[in-house]
């Protein structure tokens, strides 16, 4: 319902730069959308990505029940719609961690074919 990211709305008040600054301490992030700007599938076949939004970047990892849902939908560039997303904080690091189930997704969404070609290209030149 927006036309451009703002971090002062209350729709995206729990945005990446606010789980990594502690915001979430005591409850579940109740909302968050982000892009996955990095991801690979592990053996067992779940995915480890980064979730970015224009706040910050945090690691994640989507369970295997959620990528298959759709794979086509969890890869680079692909945007998700998650709710109530327990944080997990390795306590030696201070580093935070996000753990997507099928409970924690409302939506994802395909990154545009146009940019995933391009992306893809410029990958196969490195």
């Amino acid at each position: 319902d927006l036309e451009r990211f703002d971090a002062a709305s209350p729709l995206l008040r729990t945005n990446v730069g606010w789980i990594l600054n502690g915001g979430w301490r005591g409850q579940r992030v109740h909302r968050l959308a982000a892009v996955i700007v990095d991801a690979f599938r592990t053996p067992f076949g779940d995915l480890k990505a980064v979730l970015a939004d224009p706040t910050g970047a945090i690691r994640c990892t989507v369970s295997r029940d959620v990528v298959d849902l759709d794979p086509r939908a969890f890869r680079k560039g692909a945007a998700l719609l998650l709710k109530d997303i327990p944080v997990l904080t390795v306590a030696e690091y201070t580093e935070h961690y996000l753990c997507v189930t099928p409970n924690e997704l409302i939506q994802a969404f395909e990154p545009d074919e146009a940019d995933a070609a391009a992306e893809e290209a410029g990958e196969e030149k490195r």
